[in-house]
């Protein structure tokens, strides 16, 4: 499990959600390869977190 560089909260990470210039919305994390998109944030989210908790990497 990957995460942030704040160790004042072990355990803890976050999801970075960005729309892109076609509507579209990127999911990403800090130190994990994976990117997944989604027509609304939500989708980009539950698409990342499913790909990650099946032990998928984009690279």
């Amino acid at each position: 499990m990957a995460t942030t560089d704040d160790e004042s909260n072990p355990g803890q990470t976050t999801l970075e959600l960005t729309r892109l210039d076609d509507g579209r919305w990127r999911a990403t994390q800090a130190g994990v390869a994976t990117e997944r998109y989604g027509q609304t944030d939500a989708l980009a989210a539950m698409d990342y977190c499913r790909r990650v908790a099946e032990g998928g990497d984009d690279e």
